[in-house]
């Protein structure tokens, strides 16, 4: 058995749970949040088979692509009047996952 653990941009992670419900795939929620951009994310925590890993990945990979964001940043000094806002292009991950093993999984 594995454990999936996977970290998903809340943009990706409605569409990837409605898809891994019409596949039979069950997860754990968690709500969480990146450092870098500060943005919202969601960590999902996937137990399956060993023969069922490449299932998963296969529907994370089709639902959480990376792509690129324009963001707005200050540089300058924030307490002067000398400063610009500038924006800036940033690659963001579809998903962080991280496979894990495990010697068993209990449900109750």
């Amino acid at each position: 058995m594995k454990l999936i653990i996977a970290i998903v941009s809340n943009h990706d992670v409605g569409d990837l749970l409605l898809d891994f419900s019409r596949h039979g795939i069950r997860a754990t929620k968690l709500a969480s949040s990146g450092g870098f951009l500060r943005e919202g994310n969601t960590t999902l925590l996937i137990g399956v088979d060993d023969g069922k890993v490449d299932q998963v990945l296969d529907r994370i990979k089709e639902k959480c692509s990376a792509r690129t964001i324009t963001r707005t940043d200050i540089i300058g000094m924030h307490d002067s009047p000398l400063f610009n806002l500038v924006p800036l292009e940033v690659e963001i991950s579809g998903a962080t996952v991280f496979i894990l093993p495990i010697d068993s999984m209990q449900k109750y």
